[in-house]
């Protein structure tokens, strides 16, 4: 994946999408293409193309930009349900040639042992049961979510195998559920009238047959028994519950992580069932049954794609639904109790927000799934806000300090001399006229050493180098100065040599 609109358009075909060249994405049923919709307009791509374009007629498909504290939005919202109707339909027509296969008996002896397996699952398969099935999948129409094979729902906070997450994609079955409930139902019925057949009742009850029906189509109990074990091999662990919900914590996109991983779960068996029936299912079926996959291995981290993401700027419908504001009343309309002070007794406005949201995903709900309610009546002590003093910023008092120059420490600077002892200071004495004051040293505060303009000897050295003005100082002394015993040599002078080596006391001696 190179660009992110390629990884929506592989994401896009999972759910039986396809993207034309200018972005426009259109359903595919059957032979034809039905644009699809979100917010009453025209679903598209973000290509530069409709980005730059007047988009008041289009709405951007950017579902991995998400806001982390809404629920589901428009566009996430129609996704997932053009999901939930792919699976529901391969499913089924998978199903149905399966059951075409097992009830016709000269495809048997073309089958491997491999694809013979599922043969044991629907021994008793026959053209009835076929047009049986055939009647249950026309009780299930499209754009309902009751009566399906397949369906998926989203939600925020949920549970599974007994860890929590911050998005949840419930992924149920409610055919394969109905068929045992209603199969449950109809033994229960009839075990309780043989009960009463024994009794001692007098009169002999005329009741009518216990129906065999689901979603009012009838059938034959080897029927609903095939079909419950059909299920059971195209979908390992279907009997699980939660076997094929998914949770996400994702920081970037959860809602949409959540989803694509629950399509992961269910293309797998859908991929390998087609897969291992591929040399006996028209190549058209294998075609469309089949589920892209190759968007995939970007979903492990999704982190690598948050530039891309950031780059297209929020679109509308992709933001999530939230509470209405009017749903939470403002602080200071909380009236207070008689408690301590500064204490309130009010529901938790946070409480009045999961009722609105919790409305608004129990409407897309499939059947029989119930969000636990929240106790309106629930009350916890809510301490007020501390009052909050004005932070004042601070101010610089005075003048900022003039900025040092700056020296190069690879250039020697000149030594500066400060003839401070020539000034006086406020009219205070300076060092030397104390000097004068002071027995025996008066001879070197004369005036005539200071008073003119020429500089007395330790003046002039003052502005030397120490090597220059004392020749046994450190390791810089001169060369030509060797020493005896710390005593000067005559000039010219020859030093006394101490076994063979020139005795030296700044030499080293290594």
């Amino acid at each position: 994946m190179k660009t992110l609109v390629d990884l929506y358009t592989s994401m896009a075909k999972v759910a039986h999408w396809v993207v034309d060249k200018e972005g426009y994405i259109s359903r595919i049923r059957g032979p034809e293409k039905k644009p699809v919709f979100a917010l009453n307009k025209r679903l598209v791509m973000p290509t530069d193309e409709q980005l730059t374009t007047d988009g008041s007629e289009t709405t951007i498909f950017h579902p991995l930009y998400e806001y982390l504290t809404r629920g589901e939005s428009e566009v996430m919202s129609e996704f997932r349900r053009a999901m939930s109707d792919r699976f529901h339909m391969s499913f089924l027509a998978l199903a149905s040639e399966l059951l075409t296969i097992a009830s016709s008996q000269p495809m048997h002896a073309l089958l491997s042992p491999e694809q013979s397996e599922f043969l044991s699952f629907v021994p008793d398969a026959d053209q009835t049961m076929l047009d049986t099935f055939a009647k249950l999948c026309d009780a299930m129409p499209e754009d309902q979510n009751q009566k399906v094979f397949c369906s998926i729902f989203l939600r925020r906070g949920g549970v599974i195998d007994g860890k929590s997450f911050n998005r949840v994609a419930i992924v149920s079955f409610p055919l394969y559920k109905q068929l045992i409930e209603d199969g449950e139902a109809r033994e229960a019925e009839m075990a309780a009238r043989k009960a009463r057949a024994k009794g001692d009742n007098k009169k002999k009850e005329t009741l009518p047959p216990v129906p065999n029906a689901t979603y009012g189509v009838e059938m034959r109990a080897k029927d609903r028994e095939a079909f419950i074990k059909l299920f059971e091999y195209m979908l390992p662990g279907i009997d699980v519950q939660d076997r094929y919900s998914v949770g996400s914590d994702s920081d970037i996109a959860p809602f949409t992580s959540a989803l694509m991983h629950a399509a992961e779960k269910l293309g797998g068996p859908l991929n390998d069932l087609v897969a291992r029936f591929e040399n006996r299912l028209p190549e058209a079926a294998c075609i469309v049954l089949k589920v892209e996959d190759k968007w995939s291995p970007e979903f492990i981290n999704l982190s690598k794609w948050q530039v891309e993401i950031r780059k297209t700027p929020p679109q509308a419908g992709n933001e999530g639904r939230s509470a209405s504001s009017k749903e939470v009343a403002p602080a200071a309309q909380v009236a207070k109790a008689a408690m301590p002070a500064n204490v309130y007794a009010e529901p938790d406005p946070k409480v009045k927000i999961g009722d609105t949201v919790r409305a608004a995903e129990e409407e897309h709900a499939p059947a029989g799934f119930r969000l636990p309610p929240v106790n309106p009546a629930a009350q916890r002590p809510t301490v007020a806000p501390a009052v909050q003093m004005p932070v004042y910023p601070a101010v610089q008092v005075g003048g900022y300090p003039a900025a040092t120059p700056y020296v190069d420490p690879r250039v020697q600077q000149p030594v500066v001399h400060h003839p401070h002892h020539q000034q006086q200071h406020q009219g205070q004495p300076d060092f030397m006229t104390l000097l004068r004051t002071i027995p025996g040293l008066a001879e070197a505060a004369a005036p005539g050493l200071f008073a003119g303009g020429q500089p007395t000897t330790q003046q002039q050295q003052a502005d030397q180098p120490s090597w220059a003005t004392n020749p046994t100082y450190g390791s810089q002394r001169p060369v030509g100065y060797p020493t005896m015993g710390g005593q000067q040599p005559t000039m010219g002078g020859q030093p006394q040599q101490q076994g063979g080596m020139q005795y030296d006391p700044y030499r080293p001696k290594f």
